[in-house]
């Protein structure tokens, strides 16, 4: 506890000036919290920072992944212009669609005349010859569709129902079954005519479709190089290089179509000139994007550390602020109850010192003003009891003396019921002896003026010689006494009146709160260096919001107990006899189940 110091102001210096501009406690919590905020928000500005960062990094790394996925198709596109060029120049010279028809209208007139042939000859009508029959009307009505789309110009169709499936297996079928009737009917049409016709039929689609799809091809390689100049615009001449060469290739393949002879060496050339840039943009942009990617990496790590760092550095802050904060609240309300818990005891001296400017301090001063007001309420308490009491002490002796001197016949005979009247009087005087002289002590125990007689005893004999006293009253009431002491052969200093003025009191109480038939346990045993008593009754028990109080003077908790009477000072008495002798006490106990009372006393063990 620490004690309240007061600075003495100087001459002329008022009040107002002595004290620093007061601060509530309201505002140093919104201070705090905006110290908080601020730190999040400065925090947040630099996350926000990094992230921007990082939206660049992201970006340019898109790009550059975009301007080399736009390389690496043109030179796909480039690989597919060499390859249709080359597949243009080695399909067979192209025929005329009208050539094409012919051959396959010749083919199917052969067909149908050498299928009269054989039929007039064997004089029947072979179910072979038929499906020949059949898949040649099949096949035609098929070449007449392919023939139909090359002269409406759907290259691509017509090339896709040539390489069909179905016709090659159709193929397939007509091919086996005119081998078939070869070797049966010495059939004139072959396998190899079939072969020929169905070449002229190819020839119509093939150097056509992938003259077109070079063209396609071509279209694409200008555009992607378009799209690649532009996004290379600012800072390379490479894609302008890309759109100026773009239709030479073009250029060189329509010479070669309409010369009909290939020139590799104008070919070789643009094609040189078209994939060597492509090869310095995708090594260029692979670099870029492997230093954008680097720096993203440690762009992400220091956001990340930045994170961590930041989350850490803001708890820590959090709780420095909410320490001081906290310790600013909770280490005056410590004190406070602190001091509250003195002066439940009756320590009415204490004071707090007021280090802060705001409300607690008000509060504070206000406690100290009380506890000064209560102890000297309690000086003039302490005060008048002594006075009353000791002012009482010669009237009750004389009062005690006459009785006696009546009871003794000393001023004449004495009737049966003045007999009776002056035996409740003297039992009366008694009791009020015994309350002055409590009164009395606990004043000299408050004072500090109490002392102890210590003499060393033997505790299991000393707490039986004890218990002795009581045995008429227990006999009495019909209450059943059990004892068990554990502690054979262990000696302590002790004050003997003192000690059995203790063992009185509570078990006078057990036995007041004891119904006739039940039981009193009184136990004892050592543990380390202490010797434990517990007075153990099967009485009424005490409430529990009165349990905390049962040792505070005048304090009566049997005012609840029917035909239950106490001054509320044996309790208080023997806790005091108990913390003078260095032991502790305290209670124990359950309403309508029982009540225990134990309390610890220093031992000396047994050698």
């Amino acid at each position: 506890m620490r004690f309240l110091t007061e600075k003495k102001r100087g001459a002329g210096e008022s009040k107002d000036t002595m004290q620093p501009r007061r601060i509530p406690i309201g505002m140093k919590i919104f201070f705090g919290f905006l110290i908080i905020l601020f730190v999040v928000l400065i925090g947040n500005v630099l996350f926000l920072y990094q992230l921007s960062k990082l939206n660049r990094i992201i970006q340019s790394t898109s790009s550059g992944m975009y301007r080399i996925m736009l390389a690496q198709e043109m030179r796909k596109q480039l690989f597919w212009q060499k390859r249709d060029r080359g597949l243009f120049h080695l399909a067979e010279k192209s025929i005329t669609t009208e050539s094409a028809s012919g051959d396959l209208e010749d083919f199917s007139k052969d067909i149908e005349s050498e299928i009269k042939r054989v039929r007039t000859k064997i004089d029947r009508n072979p179910g072979l010859l038929t499906e020949i029959n059949e898949l040649t009307k099949a096949y035609r009505a098929k070449g007449d569709s392919i023939i139909a789309l090359s002269e409406a110009d759907s290259f691509e169709l017509a090339f896709k129902m040539v390489r069909s499936d179905s016709l090659k297996l159709l193929k397939e079928i007509i091919e086996d079954k005119l081998g078939t009737a070869n070797k049966r009917y010495s059939f004139k049409i072959i396998p190899a005519d079939f072969r020929a016709m169905r070449r002229s039929l190819e020839r119509v689609v093939s150097r056509p479709y992938y003259h077109r799809q070079f063209e396609i091809e071509n279209a694409h390689f200008r555009e992607d190089a378009e799209s690649l100049a532009t996004l290379l615009s600012n800072r390379d001449s490479v894609g302008i290089i890309l759109t100026i060469f773009s239709d030479s290739l073009a250029v060189v393949f329509q010479r070669e179509a309409a010369s009909g002879k290939q020139d590799n060496t104008a070919w070789n050339a643009a094609y040189s000139q078209l994939s060597s840039p492509l090869e310095i943009i995708q090594s260029s942009e692979l670099s870029g994007v492997s230093m954008t990617l680097t720096e993203s990496r440690r762009s992400v790590a220091f956001t990340k550390n930045m994170g961590l760092i930041g989350a850490l550095g803001l708890f820590i802050l959090g709780v420095v602020i909410a320490v001081i904060i906290s310790r600013k609240i909770s280490s005056p309300i410590g004190d406070l109850r602190a001091a509250t818990h003195s002066a439940k005891r009756g320590e009415w001296d204490m004071r707090i010192t007021v280090d802060t400017n705001d409300e607690i301090s008000d509060l504070t001063e206000d406690f100290n003003a009380m506890l000064h007001e209560l102890g000297k309420l309690d000086k003039i308490k302490s005060r008048f009891l002594g006075s009353i009491t000791h002012d009482l002490k010669s009237p009750i002796g004389r009062v005690r003396g006459n009785i006696a001197n009546l009871q003794d016949e000393l001023l004449g005979p004495v009737t049966d019921g003045q007999k009776e009247l002056l035996e409740m009087m003297s039992k009366d005087l008694e009791k009020l002896s015994r309350l002055i002289h409590d009164i009395l002590d606990l004043q000299k125990m408050k004072a500090g003026a109490f002392k102890l007689d210590m003499k060393e005893v033997e505790l299991k004999q000393f707490t039986l010689e004890v218990l002795e006293q009581h045995g008429q009253m227990l006999i009495e009431k019909g209450i059943e006494l059990m004892v068990k002491l554990d502690v054979d052969g262990i000696r302590t200093l002790l004050d003997p009146k003192q000690m059995e003025r203790v063992f009185d009191n509570l078990v006078g109480n057990a036995i007041k709160y004891t119904s006739a038939g039940d039981r009193i346990v009184i136990e004892a045993y050592s543990r380390g260096h202490e010797a434990v008593f517990r007075v153990i009754d099967s009485g009424v028990g005490i409430p529990t919001e009165h349990q905390e109080h049962v040792f505070d003077e005048y304090y009566r908790a049997e005012q609840k107990i029917k035909g239950v009477k106490g001054t509320g000072l044996g309790l208080t008495i023997v806790k005091q006899i108990i913390e003078t002798h260095g032991g502790r006490i305290w209670v124990e106990s359950m309403p309508k189940v029982g009540t225990v009372f134990a309390f610890t006393l220093p031992v000396k063990l047994p050698e």
